[in-house]
């Protein structure tokens, strides 16, 4: 009904092949959440339900149902499915692939539901221009005119001059926490963000703006019921973040979705590594077997991925002095690690993470 501006139920419920009861009982639900929004509708005898007028809230809703559908495409029911493609002019995988494209160019952070949220403004478009917001305010005007000049410049065959308008106002007010939809969920996912930041005693203020975005989606997945199915693999290390995770949601009365939980965590653990890492200068590695050529690449590869750190490589049945240990900032023994999937590089690497996240975390 929002997308034509029009319902006549009968031919509707001829075309999704529904029953009449199915068709009155979801126009109930749409007129009821429009009016509620403070749209108004009038009947035609007759003819039919017709919209009259469409508020920035109903808009909003229109926006979230659409990016639910195209978020869910995988699992929708026929009727769903056959709703969503009589509703969108594109491809959704080619849209898809075109804005993470664009977002690469732009090196901004991208969520899953973000990007169905930007493929699904592409769906009557007129709605969300975005007349009431005037450029000259932002403060970022030669940010604002990259944005527009990948928008322009990527390929974007499919890409109404509407469109390419909507995603440049778009990706600048989203990439600058300056506009988002629902304040509500701005407000809960910026005090989560910065209890997270307390507790785990982060001060660079650039990683903030990525984890409220993440935690906005996160948050407005998990109260529209937005699903997106995905299995994530948590690693032994990432269950101390998720603990710290879960207390800062319990103490926020929020929940969210696991795999909302491992996009978080995977932010929050890059940067508390990287940051730790440039107070690493020397690790002990003691191995349980390796040869004279598997030490020399070893030590390579520790070299090309850790260039200021000086790694020293013993084997762990010497009678090593202890004393030796206190002049190196991490000792790591392989023999002694439960991992034992992939190269020694691999296990070493992981082994190196987990202990700057337990040695980090510890002295919280």
């Amino acid at each position: 009904m929002v997308y034509y501006g029009f319902i006549n139920l009968e031919k509707e419920r001829e075309y999704l092949d529904i029953s009449r009861s199915s068709i009155n009982r979801c126009f109930l639900i749409i007129k009821k959440l429009l009016e509620t929004n403070g749209s108004k509708i009038t009947y035609n005898n007759g003819k039919g339900t017709e919209l009259i007028e469409l508020t920035n809230d109903s808009r909003i809703v229109f926006a979230l149902k659409t990016t639910k559908l195209i978020l869910e495409e995988d699992i929708l029911t026929p009727v769903q499915k056959k709703l969503l493609n009589n509703i969108k002019k594109f491809n959704i995988k080619t849209r898809s692939t075109k804005l993470v494209a664009i977002y690469k160019c732009l090196k901004l952070p991208l969520t899953p539901t973000l990007l169905c949220f930007l493929c699904a403004l592409d769906i009557k478009s007129k709605y969300f221009q975005t007349e009431n917001y005037s450029f000259e305010k932002y403060n970022d005007i030669q940010m604002l005119e990259r944005i527009r000049c990948v928008v322009n410049s990527v390929d974007n065959i499919g890409f109404s001059e509407d469109y390419k308008n909507i995603l440049v106002q778009y990706i600048y007010m989203i990439s600058s926490n300056e506009h988002y939809f629902l304040k509500d969920i701005f407000i809960r996912a910026k005090k989560i963000s910065e209890d997270l930041f307390k507790i785990l005693k982060i001060t660079d203020m650039s990683l903030k703006p990525n984890l409220i975005q993440q935690l906005y989606f996160s948050i407005l997945r998990k109260d529209y019921g937005i699903l997106k199915i995905r299995n994530v693999d948590l690693l032994s290390e990432d269950f101390l973040l998720l603990d710290i995770i879960d207390k800062v949601l319990k103490d926020n009365s929020q929940k969210l979705n696991i795999c909302d939980k491992y996009f978080i965590i995977s932010i929050l653990k890059e940067n508390i590594i990287e940051n730790y890492l440039l107070n690493i200068k020397k690790v002990l590695i003691l191995v349980g077997e390796i040869n004279t050529l598997g030490q020399k690449k070893l030590k390579k590869d520790l070299e090309e991925n850790f260039p200021k750190i000086e790694f020293n490589i013993d084997y762990n049945y010497l009678n090593i002095e202890k004393s030796i240990f206190q002049l190196h900032d991490v000792v790591i023994d392989d023999f002694q690690s439960t991992l034992r999937d992939g190269t020694v590089f691999y296990r070493i690497k992981r082994s190196l993470e987990e202990k700057i996240l337990k040695n980090v975390i510890e002295v919280l």
